[in-house]
Parts: structure tokens; C-alpha cells; sequence
């Protein structure tokens, strides 16, 4: 019986990892066809965290203020590090509730993603998604970090500088 639920596992792993490459794909498509100026970055996370909530049942709170103007780069590596974070959270911190801001303030855009899964602990190494969001803060001049706040949880910090 315990063969079976691997088995069951890695396929249901492997359709995840499909499906978030098709969307990733579908993504990118609808950021190049749309200027960096015209894509609506906030219509597309409030879309992400909508139905991340609806397919999984955890609970988002969000909290999106305006922000100067973005390049595509900007939105792309803001976008990818929300997805990466929900997913993160959901897969490997069972999490179940989510807050999210966003927001600028001295020079920087600020992302913030809190969830209330298992506390962090550092591993031997980062896994790909995260080193990939953390190159494409550092490509930008930005940071990415993730925490254990004390009241527990897990916090992704992202921080880009503002490009006006």
C-alpha cells in the first residue's frame, strides 16, 4: 500500500510541476504581448492569489497599495516570486492562510508574504525556485529573504529598487 502512495504522489508531483510550467509559459506569452507599461501587474497577482485560494482552500489576505511605474523585468520578477512563494508555502510549509503586501517606500518596491506553515529551516541548500528569484532580485539590485518571524510562520521578503 505504501508503494501505491508514492506512486500516487509522484505523479500528482509531476502534474503540479506540468502545470506550473504551463503557466509559467501562458504567463510569459501574456507579458510579451502586452508592453511592460501596459501590463496590469495588480489585476495578475490579485488573479494568482484568487485562485491559488479557490484550488487549495487557504485563506489570502491581501493588501496591494499603487506603485510607481514598473518595467516588465519589475512586474516579471514580482509576479514569479508571489507564485513561487504560495506554492512554496503551500507544498512544503502546509500552510494554510497567507497575508501578502506590496507596496514602495524609501527607494524600494516591497513584497511581502507571510504564511503560517512550519517554521524554516535552513537547509543544505536552497531549492531551484528560490535560487532563481533570489538571481533575478540580485540581476535587478534587489534582495530576497526568507525568515522565521517570532510569532512563527514563514516570511519572504523581497526588495527591489524603485526605477523612478
Amino acid at each position: 500500500m505504501k508503494n501505491d502512495e508514492r506512486g500516487y504522489e509522484k505523479l500528482q508531483l509531476s502534474q503540479d510541476l506540468v502545470r506550473r510550467g504551463m503557466e509559467e509559459v501562458r504567463e510569459s506569452v501574456r507579458m510579451m504581448k502586452q508592453s511592460g507599461a501596459d501590463y496590469d501587474l495588480e489585476a495578475a497577482l490579485r488573479g494568482l492569489m484568487a485562485e491559488t485560494a479557490q484550488a487549495t482552500g487557504v485563506a489570502v489576505e491581501m493588501d496591494i497599495r499603487p506603485l510607481p511605474p514598473l518595467g516588465a523585468l519589475h512586474k516579471k520578477v514580482i509576479y514569479h516570486a508571489l507564485r513561487e512563494g504560495l506554492t512554496n508555502g503551500i507544498r512544503h510549509g502546509e500552510c494554510r492562510r497567507f497575508r501578502f503586501e506590496l507596496g514602495h517606500g524609501d527607494g524600494y518596491i516591497r513584497f511581502f508574504l507571510w504564511n503560517d506553515g512550519k517554521r524554516f529551516e535552513p537547509a543544505a541548500g536552497a531549492g531551484i525556485g528560490l535560487r532563481v528569484m533570489n538571481e533575478r532580485a540580485r540581476s535587478l539590485g534587489g534582495s530576497l529573504e526568507l525568515s522565521t518571524p517570532e510569532d512563527g510562520g514563514r516570511l519572504l521578503t523581497l526588495l527591489l529598487p524603485d526605477e523612478t
